[in-house]
Order: C-alpha cells, then sequence, then structure tokens
C-alpha cells in the first residue's frame, strides 16, 4: 500500500472504512471525504491500525506516516538536513527553563 486510496480500498471501501473509524452518521460520506482528500486525520489512526490488524493487513503507524509524507519527501527517505529539528541545549546555570536550538540566541 502505498497511498491513503490504497489504505481504504483495502479496508472494504469508503463505507467500511468510515465505520470502522467510528462514524455511525453517513459513514461512507465521511470515508468518501478522506479519499477525495487523500488524508486520513491522526485521531483515526488507532482505528485504522486496529481494523487492518484484524484484518491481517500489513498497516500500522510507520505506514500512515509514509502515505501523509509529500511524494519528494518520500522518495528522499526523510527530512532535508536544513529541515530536521536542532537539539535543544539548556543556557540557565541550574538546568532551568531556558532552552533554545542550537544557533538561536536568548
Amino acid at each position: 500500500m502505498e497511498t491513503v486510496r490504497d489504505i481504504i480500498l483495502a479496508l472494504g471501501g469508503p463505507t467500511k472504512f468510515g465505520r470502522a473509524c467510528g462514524f455511525e452518521k453517513n459513514p461512507g460520506a465521511r470515508g468518501s471525504d478522506m479519499l477525495a482528500r487523500g488524508s486520513i486525520p491522526v485521531v483515526y489512526w488507532p482505528r485504522v491500525v486496529a481494523e487492518g490488524q484484524a484484518l491481517g493487513l500489513p498497516i500500522d503507524n510507520d505506514l500512515l506516516v509514509q502515505v501523509h509524507l509529500p511524494a519528494a519527501l518520500a522518495k528522499s527517505g526523510g527530512l532535508p538536513a536544513d529541515e530536521r529539528a536542532k537539539p535543544l541545549r539548556c543556557l540557565a546555570p541550574h538546568g532551568g527553563e531556558a532552552f533554545v536550538t542550537e544557533g538561536q540566541s536568548r
């Protein structure tokens, strides 16, 4: 599975997918909305993973992250070095709350 569409279809299509996400009212419409957007909100990921596992499908959080990455980012294998989070370092003498990222001043 490489796209949100693949996941939704593997889980039985928009209506079954919507039910798996917990929608009792209009599950087909909600599943279709996510299919059209090409995005599954993170709040539904635990249900999607559980439904996938119940059906014996290889759906996990890592797959969900992968299918939501922009295509160029997914192909490159991650963020460019200048886009990665920088480590925090403490500027307070006794470990107080004066944290900044490297290269940033107070």
